[in-house]
């Protein structure tokens, strides 16, 4: 696990999540967490399960985790005005993007990568017999 749930509410005031069972808090934070290596996993990029955890990782899981949480709350009319809701969801959104900047290689993190000596390449040369060049016999 790249983020626990302890580290998650030490970020936060617990107030907010005091209508959220302690059991939903830790599953949202276990499904963020499953969802970078699902995500990632796939792209065989990096080494996985990350050790140590880059620091975007962690964010990442943060933001998706607060958001739901957050839903799971409902205090999102009670409480928070609108701009703030918005921030939230724009929080959710771009971690979700990074994340998939990190599966397509458009964000590269300092963690171990996956030794490039198993994969497969295929190269070609030029074809020899064409169409044209057959056309001709």
């Amino acid at each position: 696990m790249y983020v626990s749930t302890q580290d998650f509410l030490n970020l936060y005031n617990n107030e907010e999540f005091a209508s959220v069972f302690r059991g939903r808090v830790d599953m949202l934070v276990a499904n963020a967490n499953a969802l970078i290596d699902n995500t990632l996993a796939p792209a065989n990029r990096y080494v996985l399960p990350f050790n140590p955890v880059p620091e975007e990782i962690k964010q990442i899981i943060i933001d998706i985790t607060r958001y739901h949480v957050m839903g799971e709350a409902k205090i999102w009319t009670n409480v928070y005005d609108g701009k703030w809701l918005d921030d939230l969801r724009k929080r959710y959104e771009d971690a979700l993007a990074m994340l998939e900047k990190i599966r397509n290689g458009e964000y590269m993190l300092a963690a171990p990568l996956i030794p490039d000596s198993g994969r497969i390449r295929y190269y070609s040369q030029d074809r020899v017999f064409t169409t044209l060049t057959l056309d001709s016999y």
